[in-house]
């Protein structure tokens, strides 16, 4: 049997229409093992799914689109938005903020759980960020044979250039510092235990990270009201990801 554009017109009104119980519909069996999709639907008298199976079989194959490190981090990108989704079902363990919260408010507490209330609570509940600091200012971060270095407003990397850094952030700091910059601050709203994998990434990228928080890993989230496969670096770490493959 032939489908085509002919049928699939005819097909249409027939697909509105309530087919009685009696109608012709043949059990699969292996007579009809060969059929397409369409085919076997019209056998059955399933007119609905024969319709959408013509539609679909006339829908040209998606084309894989290649994912780059300067593919932006786009949650309309199907490709993207999915790997962000395994992601955070992966690596994103569990929510404590309440913990966190109280803690933060009792250095007493704090002291039972052998935890430094200053060095490790507090950072918790605000984060610092001299990587939008140091670029609101002009400065950008820059990868080098040595790692990487910050470079002024219009100034190009060279072998005179400041020394290099172990890691990006490493160097925002750095360019702070030197330049005194006063870095931004961002209330942290949600707290998760997450893999050390994840938390590679997102200290990486500059987020609120306690690697070793009363035996836990913490990642302190600066978004919240939205999934956290939405989120802004969550995207990054996915695309990033998929480019590496």
């Amino acid at each position: 049997m032939t489908i085509n554009k002919q049928l699939l017109d005819a097909l249409r009104p027939l697909a509105e229409l309530s087919l009685p119980e009696d109608f012709y519909a043949p059990e699969p069996d292996d007579e009809h093992d060969d059929l397409s999709a369409t085919d076997y639907f019209i056998r059955r008298g399933d007119i609905r799914q024969a319709r959408r199976a013509i539609e679909a079989a006339e829908q040209p194959a998606p084309v894989p689109v290649k994912i780059t490190a300067d593919t932006p981090a786009d949650y309309s990108n199907d490709t993207i938005r999915e790997h962000a989704e395994m992601l955070v079902q992966r690596e994103v363990l569990c929510h404590v903020a309440s913990l966190v919260h109280d803690l933060a408010k009792s250095p007493t507490a704090c002291a039972e759980l052998a935890l430094d209330y200053e060095e490790d609570a507090l950072p918790l509940v605000q984060r610092v960020d001299y990587k939008s600091a140091a670029r609101a200012a002009g400065y950008r971060v820059v990868a080098c044979d040595a790692g990487y270095q910050w470079l002024g407003p219009d100034e190009e990397l060279t072998e005179d250039s400041y020394g290099a850094f172990a890691d990006e952030t490493a160097a925002w700091i750095a360019c702070c510092e030197y330049n005194d910059i006063e870095p931004q601050r961002h209330e942290v709203y949600e707290h998760w235990i997450v893999s050390d994998w994840l938390a590679d990434e997102l200290g990486d990228r500059g987020e609120c990270v306690a690697r070793d928080f009363a035996g836990m890993t913490i990642w302190g989230r600066c978004t919240t009201g939205q999934h956290i496969s939405m989120d802004r670096v969550m995207l990054e770490i996915a695309r990033d990801a998929l480019a590496g493959e």
